[in-house]
């Protein structure tokens, strides 16, 4: 087989683009200070005995936040990200997993909300052109596997502090992906109910932002379900994925921040 073939071959896979983010990552740590700790690092999650391979798990320079980041290439796509208002607001709070032990002993083990630079757009829907209205998004499956893998880590990841006498760590969903990610806006009220189509006022290409819905499987605490209502459990049950354009990986770690009270 000739080399052009073997080059088609290993271009239809995904691992160039996973090991080309991992090497941008670290020949540019200098700038922002994160590093890649693990590549194809082998999870299950013992609340569902799903498991795999995570792609990349980063740490920054603090060891306090972990990304897990799924790479996903796509050929000349566009990932269409709806927002059901004419106008684009940027948003701060994230859902991220956070674990804090004194001692061996856990105190917070979780789904948490903070607050987290940098500010994006926000959605809780996306398509894809071609998407077969009746199935589920392709992201929708795909952030819920990373946040599956995220929860697994974090459980594994917890089981090695034993050692240690105060363990604070936040545990962060990330997809990178070669697709162009759009926000596009309408008014819900324009939507015409009787063939289901809307008249869209406009998009903006982003280079990253959050998609938020339930996808987590991690089992709520039962004291914690007993102290809110209907409402409240179902917001418990978000899970936050940044989606970043792979152009702006590099963009994006210079500027991800949680709020320093999270991390004292």
């Amino acid at each position: 087989m000739d080399e052009f073939k073997l080059q088609k071959i290993i271009n239809g896979s995904g691992f160039p683009l996973q090991i080309g983010i991992a090497s941008v990552i670290n020949n540019t740590k200098h700038k922002h200070g994160w590093n890649v700790l693990f590549q194809e690092h082998s999870w299950i999650n013992n609340n569902t005995d799903a498991g795999g391979f995570i792609d990349l798990i980063l740490e920054d320079k603090s060891e306090r936040i972990i990304l897990n980041v799924e790479c996903k290439r796509v050929k000349d796509s566009s990932w269409l990200f709806l927002n059901p208002s004419n106008k684009i607001e940027n948003r701060f709070h994230i859902k991220a997993f956070y674990t804090h032990a004194e001692l061996g002993g856990l105190k917070e083990f979780g789904w948490s909300d903070i607050t987290a630079e940098p500010g994006t757009p926000e959605s809780e829907f996306c398509v894809f052109g071609g998407q077969d209205g009746a199935s589920r998004s392709m992201l929708e499956k795909l952030a819920a596997n990373v946040v599956e893998s995220t929860e697994g880590f974090a459980i594994e990841d917890h089981s090695y502090s034993h050692e240690i006498s105060v363990f604070k760590r936040f545990y962060i969903n990330v997809i990178v992906t070669t697709a162009k990610l759009l926000v596009c806006s309408f008014e819900p009220d324009s939507i015409d109910i009787s063939s289901g189509e809307v008249d869209l006022k406009g998009s903006v290409e982003v280079p990253f932002l959050r998609f938020r819905k339930q996808l987590s499987v991690y089992s709520m605490p039962e004291l914690s379900w007993m102290k809110t209502d209907a409402r409240g459990i179902s917001r418990a049950k978000e899970s936050t994925v940044f989606v970043v354009n792979s152009n702006h990986i590099i963009d994006f770690l210079e500027n991800l921040e949680i709020n320093e009270q999270y991390i004292t």
